[in-house]
Formats: structure tokens, C-alpha cells, sequence
């Protein structure tokens, strides 16, 4: 696990929403509800795209109280990326609430290499990952793809091919 070198105030801010999972393992023993403008909420999520819903608690900022899981989900995923690439809150940008089918990424990564681009994996279709890694290819320097699974990591490492400006991430946003 990554040392925590940033405050929860300023993870939320950058990240939007964690589940309570991912807040308890950096900040074990802090009640989330203290943080100023952030919100405890509970949604029916699933872990990956077609598992079982279950009900998920999420840390969010206030603006996102009434956002849907799929989208706390999303932020949540990308937050864990985030995590394990070691990138720190003021060189990152996300804008995973939404789904993004072209070339607009989750998230951007301004890395000491570069911009590179960052794309939380939802079980996209072969022919949209191989699309979006096209165009990533031609604006970014780089890009990481994240997804909860192994068997996902594994399957997007053999779909992208052993590129060296594409890195595939496990990025377990509910657990690990």
C-alpha cells in the first residue's frame, strides 16, 4: 500500500468520491463525516459491469449526493489509480462521473514524462479499447488503464500488446 502523503481534504477534492473501503485503508480510524464537504452515501453498485449489485458506501463531495453509483463507482476506480500510479492531487485532473466513448480519457496525469492519459476500464468492448488506446496513442505520451479484476488486467495487457507507453493497472477500488 502507498504512504499516505496527502490530507483526505485534499484527496476528495482531486479523487470526488472513494468508496468507505478505500478512505478506512489510507485513513484508518477517521470519521469520514467530519471532513468538511464530504457526504457519506450508500448506493447498489456493482463491482464490475454484470456482477451482482450490492449496496457500496461511498465518501463523496457534497455536489455528488445525488449522483448515480455507476458514477461513484467510476470515480472510485480511477481514485485507486490514482493510488498506484503515486500521482499527487494537484497533478491530476479527473472527469470520471462520466462515461467518455471517444478520446477523452477519465483522467489526465500531468507526469513528470508528460500528459499522459488515464482510463478506468468498465469492460469496454475490444473494438472501443482499441479505438480509445489508438487515439490515446496519438495525444498522450502515455496511458494507464486500471481495471478491478485480474483476469481484466490480464486480458487488456494481451488486447493492448506490449507497448511501452501503455501500462495496465489493478486498481481495486471495493477491496485489497
Amino acid at each position: 500500500m502507498l504512504r499516505v502523503a496527502e490530507s483526505p481534504q485534499e484527496a476528495l477534492a482531486c479523487d470526488q468520491a472513494l468508496s468507505l473501503s478505500q478512505f478506512q485503508r489510507r485513513w484508518p480510524g477517521l470519521d469520514p463525516t467530519a471532513l468538511p464537504g464530504a457526504v457519506l452515501l450508500e448506493r447498489e453498485v456493482a463491482e464490475i459491469t454484470k456482477a451482482r449489485p450490492r449496496t457500496v458506501a461511498f465518501v463523496a463531495l457534497e455536489a455528488l449526493q445525488e449522483a448515480e453509483g455507476f458514477a461513484l463507482r467510476h470515480l472510485a476506480g480511477v481514485a485507486e489509480m490514482r493510488y498506484a500510479l503515486g500521482a499527487r492531487p494537484q497533478d491530476w485532473q479527473t472527469d470520471a462521473a462520466a462515461v467518455h466513448l471517444d478520446a477523452t480519457p477519465d483522467a489526465l496525469w500531468w507526469s513528470p514524462e508528460g500528459v499522459a492519459a488515464i482510463e478506468y476500464d468498465i469492460r469496454y468492448n475490444r473494438d472501443l479499447v482499441l479505438r480509445k488506446a489508438q487515439d490515446y496513442r496519438r495525444i498522450y505520451v502515455r496511458q494507464y488503464w486500471g481495471a478491478t479484476r485480474l483476469s481484466r488486467v490480464q486480458y487488456l495487457q494481451r488486447l493492448l500488446g506490449p507497448d511501452p507507453h501503455t501500462r495496465v493497472l489493478l486498481a481495486p477500488w471495493l477491496g485489497g
